[in-house]
């Protein structure tokens, strides 16, 4: 994928590639898995977020409806470290 979008950054008007991150979700907090993709990723030039969205049912179930409060969670600071700025 990350050679798939510096493959593309002629297209932009800036030609340089988008900025791009990955970001763990519907992780099991203890699992050592985390930390070896984590690791991976970042051999091979990807900027990880420290944040990651575990498992919850709180999102399970959300389809289709309003998540409340969703910049409390751990999609609110993965766009505090994408962006430098906390939503409230």
């Amino acid at each position: 994928m990350k050679e798939l979008i510096d493959d593309l950054a002629h297209l932009g008007r800036h030609e340089t590639p988008p900025q791009a991150a990955a970001m763990f979700t519907r992780t099991n907090p203890r699992a050592v898995a985390n930390a070896e993709y984590r690791e991976l990723l970042e051999s091979e030039g990807w900027r990880v977020l420290r944040s990651h969205v575990s498992q919850l049912q709180r999102f399970a179930q959300s389809f289709g409806g309003p998540i409340e409060r969703a910049a409390a969670t751990a999609y609110g600071d993965a766009l505090t470290e994408l962006t430098g700025t906390s939503i409230r």
